[in-house]
């Protein structure tokens, strides 16, 4: 298996934590509406702020402190809508019942898959050299791009968000082009296809 790169761990990092922006909205006439792309920034800082707290350093706090990103991480994603486009087509065949336990399956691979490094990465994200660049607000969807600098040349990610009970919550990012939820659907749809929903199933639980 291919070794991740820095540049793309920290691409996964920002996934997993920097694109999920918590919105203080309200319902009063007039009221401000802090904009997708300060949120990102909001959001980076405090990530920073766990990583960097003099309370939390140490072997001895090495829980406590990925308890702290984990929360962070896990509450600023809209997870079952992630695995849900990620299923595409095939949501719509699929019982409550099965949807309940898909998304389940999903969100533990997801967190299985990227949580063991993003814990071993998280200390880069105080130095990696971001430029926020601009947003694109479409009534209750938005898109962010910002610049991850790196070498040879630097990545451009775009982040995918939509507002869900007064939070912009991401659902997808788009890292050079390429899609992490089409990239799980394409894998989704082959095993469905080859085999089943039952078999997607058991390879996510197998995987998490």
């Amino acid at each position: 298996m291919r070794r991740t790169s820095l540049t793309e761990r920290i691409i996964i990092i920002l996934f997993l934590g920097g694109f999920y922006f918590f919105l203080a909205w309200t319902c009063a006439e007039g009221a401000d509406v802090p904009s997708p792309l300060a949120e990102i920034k909001d959001t980076v800082e405090e990530l920073k702020k766990i990583v960097s707290d003099p309370s939390l350093q140490g072997d001895a706090k090495r829980i406590e402190r990925q308890n702290k990103i984990r929360e962070l991480l896990l509450n600023r994603m809209d997870m079952e809508d992630m695995c849900k486009r990620s299923l595409g087509r095939h949501w719509r065949t699929r019982t409550d019942a099965e949807r309940i336990e898909y998304v389940k399956a999903c969100s533990q691979y997801v967190e299985a898959l990227h949580g063991k490094m993003v814990f071993e990465t998280v200390e880069f994200v105080e130095s990696v050299g971001i430029r926020y660049l601009k947003e694109r607000l479409d009534a209750e969807f938005a898109e962010v791009d910002v610049v991850v600098e790196s070498s040879p040349e630097d990545t451009k990610v775009t982040f995918k968000l939509h507002l869900v009970g007064g939070h912009w919550k991401a659902y997808d990012v788009v890292v050079a082009n390429i899609s992490l939820v089409q990239n799980l659907r394409s894998q989704f749809d082959t095993i469905i296809r080859k085999n089943s929903f039952e078999k997607l199933l058991e390879e996510l639980r197998k995987r998490s």
